[in-house]
């Protein structure tokens, strides 16, 4: 029995209106069971003769079902009557015109069951139309069509587009799991960081506590002791009175039992020691010890501040992770900047990272491929992009966060690329010097370093000179040879000058806010590039020696970070961002090296209290 038998069958049997012997239409089944058309049920109610008080007569078994609301219309009986399970999943499955209810092996006509007609198997497919169709439809609907041909012909190219899509979305799907881990696994790390974080709080908060019981047992122990030296006074009293006050008993009941016994010769032996003064003397001897001690009293003093206790008194606080001058950066990456289309060996000369879309991207200057790279790992494969230049590119300075400004070294442009992650030409700067190295001042202005003559200049960004600092105007043997520039986090302009061996400070006004030119051991033969850290501290290389030099804000030694020892070797452009530090070398490869914290960031001071 084919699918069609089989459907009719089906529809004959369980699907068909047994009052119109149509498939149902808005179906609806009784309380006995029994489901029929909404419309049929209608018809039949208005036509029944006998009074339907308030119930629905079954019209296959007559079985009554009452109604939710009786007083109103007959006609609206039926509206809320739903039909049952069964009725409506058959119905959802195997209705006339569902797909559910073809064979596997036959793949019935969609065009003919839209002009209802009767569905055949689908025999033929019309690529003008991009269509699946039976014989009768394609003679008469598609005669027009110039490309229509057997199923059968297209299958391999339509299962090769499929496994095609397939391959694409599992690969997404890999990629998506592979995210969704790394965040999960993220998530974990943050969970383990914030129990870390909160056993750090938990536990300075219990040495606030403990030094808060400490000040607490210290003036309860005060107390004690005082309270005790005052007590002891008292109670040596006491025990003297107790004493007083049994010797007193007992002369006073001897004298009463004398007077009560009537003896003369006891009466008179008394009389005679109350006048000798012997009794007085023995019962007045610690009347007045009670007036040697002096009568103290204590009061407790509450000095404690509550609002000095909210703004003053710290546990500790929570901050983002800052440059710290303890750190040591440790060699974790050497990145091949190489690329099948260079010509030469790669001469990084400088280089930058730009976040675009959370995909970071790696921008660097190629000296000898006069080009701009940037290379970046999206859905987990690297990417390349390169944009040719007309000379020779030596530094690059980031304008936005997608936009980056390149120097030359003997041209008199500047050229403005956006980063995509690939790189697009924006604009071309024509200058009247040539400038050797840029630092971006803001979105909309530079600090750019001339050579000949030896100069920094303030440029827009339609290469109109703003403002120019010399060595005339900014102090006697400033500004000799400007190779790289660096802004401060207060918006002063930092020159790294290998005339001189010196790295210089200068505001935008042209004062010079310091100098540092070290001489012996720490003399700078060539220094290069220049970075600043989140906190303003200064990082300088040297080429020559092969050191990276840290500097404080204003300009004082404070170590040599890297040397040749440490992986450092012919240093020439540096970027550091987070805790990561990228130094090219003039060579093909740049170096990533990864600052180790020595301390802890988070400090959670002791809680003062006096």
């Amino acid at each position: 029995m084919d699918a069609v038998t089989k459907l009719e069958k089906l529809n004959e049997n369980f699907l068909t209106c047994c009052i119109c012997s149509e498939v149902y239409k808005d179906p609806c089944t009784l309380s006995c069971g029994h489901t029929f058309c909404k419309g049929c049920l209608k018809k039949y109610l208005r036509n029944i003769d006998d009074p339907l008080q308030g119930c629905i007569p079954c019209p296959y078994c007559r079985q009554a079902t009452r109604v939710s609301h009786p007083d109103g219309p007959v006609e609206e009986w039926v509206k809320p009557i739903k039909p049952s399970f069964l009725i409506q999943g058959l119905l959802d499955m195997f209705a006339p015109g569902d797909r559910n209810t073809q064979d596997v092996s036959e793949h019935m006509c969609v065009s003919c069951t839209l002009l209802g007609e009767k569905r055949d198997v689908v025999e033929f497919c019309c690529r003008d139309c991009n269509k699946a169709v039976c014989l009768s439809c394609c003679t008469l609907h598609h005669r027009t069509c110039e490309s229509v041909m057997p199923i059968q012909t297209v299958l391999p190219e339509v299962k090769s587009v499929l496994m095609e899509n397939k391959d694409r979305i599992s690969k997404q799907l890999d990629d998506t799991r592979s995210t969704v881990l790394h965040h999960q696994s993220r998530i974990l790390e943050i969970s383990q960081k914030k129990l870390s974080l909160e056993l750090q709080i938990r536990i300075v908060s219990q040495r606030a506590t403990d030094l808060i019981k400490q000040k607490e047992t210290q003036l309860l122990n005060q107390l004690n002791e005082t309270i005790e030296k005052q007590s002891a006074d008292l109670k040596g009293q006491v025990k003297s009175g107790k004493i007083d006050i049994q010797m007193y008993q007992q002369y006073v009941e001897y004298i009463t039992q004398v007077m009560k016994s009537e003896s003369e010769t006891e009466m008179l032996d008394i009389y005679q020691m109350c006048q000798s003064g012997a009794i007085k003397e023995a019962t007045e001897r610690n009347v007045h010890l009670e007036d040697d001690t002096v009568e103290e009293d204590f009061i407790f003093i509450d000095e404690f501040n509550e609002r000095a206790f909210h703004t003053d008194v710290r546990l500790g606080r929570l901050e983002r992770p800052l440059f710290d001058v303890t750190s040591a950066p440790v060699l974790s990456e050497s990145i091949d900047v190489r690329l099948d289309s260079d010509k030469v060996a790669p001469d990084a000369a400088d280089v930058v990272v730009v976040f675009v879309d959370d995909v970071e991207a790696l921008v660097v200057t190629d000296w000898s491929n006069k080009c701009l790279k940037s290379l970046y790992t999206l859905q987990s494969r690297p990417h390349q992009s390169k944009l040719t230049l007309k000379s020779n590119p030596f530094t690059v300075t980031k304008l936005r966060e997608n936009q980056v400004a390149v120097s030359f070294w003997s041209y008199n442009a500047i050229v403005i690329a956006q980063v995509t992650p690939d790189l697009l030409l924006m604009s071309t700067i024509k200058t009247k010097k040539k400038y050797r190295c840029l630092t971006s001042l803001s979105p909309s202005t530079l600090a750019a370093g001339c050579m000949d003559p030896s100069s920094v200049d303030v440029l827009d960004m339609a290469g109109v000179v703003l403002r120019t600092f010399s060595g005339h105007n900014t102090g006697k043997n400033l500004i000799r040879e400007p190779w790289f520039l660096s802004t401060t986090n207060k918006g002063n302009i930092l020159v790294s000058d290998g005339g001189s061996g010196s790295v210089f400070c200068v505001t935008l006004e042209g004062e010079v806010v310091f100098t540092y030119t070290p001489t012996g051991g720490r003399e700078l033969k060539r220094p290069r590039g220049i970075t600043t850290t989140s906190t303003g501290h200064i990082l300088v290389a040297d080429y020559w020696t092969e050191r990276l030099v840290l500097l404080t804000k204003t300009g004082e030694f404070i170590k040599d970070l890297l040397m040749s020892k440490d992986g450092a070797e012919s240093l020439c452009g540096v970027f550091l961002h987070g805790t990561r530090l990228f130094v090219t070398e003039s060579s093909q490869r740049v170096k990533v090296f990864e600052f180790k914290r020595t301390q802890s960031v988070c400090r959670f001071p002791i809680l003062t209290l006096t």
